[in-house]
């Protein structure tokens, strides 16, 4: 798959989840910018979180705020609307050194009651 078919399948992603406007997110690694320029069109506020050192990509988003770290280093205060984990799942955990289960605990504490977790793993089949 070239780069424009994969910026498109990864866009495509969430393009059709409803979005509450006046939302905020988390977003927890991510696998392109395309996906996080599209939280920020759709919702009020999107944080990220990626990796010390990881590359990184430039966003125009004012809504936008990125941290460098892990989930476990970083302190935030506020609950979120909602969570999203696209393709990051097992990295995280991993890097963590949790299993899936731990993390997703861990997350809990950071959504609010009605929150939403939005979660896309690869999958072979």
């Amino acid at each position: 798959m070239d780069k424009i078919e994969n910026n498109c399948v990864n866009k495509n992603i969430l393009n059709w989840y409803p979005f509450e406007q006046n939302a905020t997110a988390l977003e927890i690694g991510g696998v392109s910018l395309e996906v996080t320029d599209l939280l920020c069109q759709k919702l009020k506020r999107v944080v990220k979180i990626v990796e010390k050192d990881s590359k990184k990509e430039e966003s125009l988003c004012k809504n936008l705020e990125i941290l460098e770290g892990n989930i476990k280093e970083i302190k935030l205060e506020e609950k979120f609307d909602y969570i999203i984990l696209i393709g990051s799942l097992p990295y995280v955990s991993k890097e963590l050194e949790c299993k899936s289960e731990e993390f997703l605990a861990l997350l809990d504490d950071l959504l609010k009651d009605d929150g939403k977790l939005i979660i896309a793993v690869d999958n072979k089949f």
